[in-house]
């Protein structure tokens, strides 16, 4: 069986795009290795998607479009693509689980988190060290540190808050790089601090906890906590898929070089990360895809 329609990735450029696939007739498959949502997971509270006057908080949010998902009937398998290539006129899509056949493939698959090169930083990464705040939202009462000074930075310190001890954000620079609503947020909290030209120079484990070591101009400063989680910016995820090496795509379009192949959402928007932006690109890409296969050809 060939599939119409395969998407990789399950965000919301994913999500918009399937539910839209799906109400006109092409039932697309979407494969998501993790959970769906993406990066609105990490999101403390979004205030900048219509039709939330209050905002709403990114796992609400993601238990809304997952609903959508459910009364469409979206087909979603939770593994992961290797690989998509082309055979005799269509793709074949690789997963642990088989492959599948499809004459369409949407990639979605949005941003991983950089590392911030810090000595001691491979060594902690999935037991004391985290790049996504969603991993570490449910250790109430613990100490945090986080490396980083933009929005993702300071809105990850506002969702630990929360539940947190204290919550200690560390920046190389002399000024934050967030929007200043954030900072002013951060800023009236009782237990977050905020640490300005402070370099971060190793992390190790003690007892238990993270030591994180950092210059300063007055010396040398040391942050204790119970995790540290790293917010040094996102790169795309569009080469986790073997065979895109060589693909890429037009302009800001979400058609590709290749045929048939699409893309759509963060991973290909650089830094302009917002669910609304996400959103319309998965909604754009559905609708070519739908010209696509009604015509037999790109336009």
């Amino acid at each position: 069986m060939v599939r119409d329609v395969v998407i990789v990735g399950a965000g919301p450029a994913g999500i918009s795009a399937a539910v839209y696939l799906q109400r006109i007739g092409h039932e697309p498959l979407v494969f998501e290795k993790d959970k769906v949502g993406g990066l609105l997971l990490n999101a403390n509270l979004v205030e900048n998607y219509p039709g939330f006057p209050e905002g709403i908080g990114g796992t609400q949010l993601v238990g809304l479009f997952n609903k959508h998902l459910e009364k469409q009937g979206v087909e979603i398998k939770h593994s992961e693509v290797t690989e998509v290539k082309q055979e005799k006129g269509h793709f074949v899509v690789a997963t642990p689980d088989g492959d599948v056949e499809a004459r369409i493939v949407l990639i979605t698959t949005g941003t991983r988190p950089k590392e911030a090169g810090i000595p001691g930083e491979n060594e902690l990464n999935g037991t004391r060290l985290f790049y996504e705040v969603r991993e570490i939202l449910e250790k109430d009462g613990k100490d945090f540190v986080i490396i980083g000074g933009g929005d993702a930075a300071f809105d990850y310190a506002l969702n630990l808050s929360k539940g947190a001890g204290k919550v200690d954000i560390v920046c190389r620079s002399s000024n934050p790089s967030c929007i200043s609503l954030l900072e002013e947020r951060v800023q009236q909290a009782t237990n977050i601090n905020f640490h300005k030209e402070t370099s971060s120079e190793s992390l190790s484990e003690v007892g238990g906890k993270v030591k994180l070591s950092c210059k300063t101009p007055e010396g040398e400063k040391e942050f204790d906590a119970d995790y540290a989680l790293i917010a040094c910016g996102r790169e795309s995820r569009w080469l986790d898929v073997k065979g895109l090496e060589s693909v890429s795509s037009i302009g800001n379009m979400t058609r590709t070089t290749v045929p048939g192949l699409f893309v759509a959402g963060d991973v290909k928007q650089g830094d302009h990360r917002q669910v609304g932006i996400a959103v319309g690109d998965g909604v754009q890409a559905a609708m070519s895809i739908a010209d696509y296969l009604e015509r037999g050809e790109e336009e």
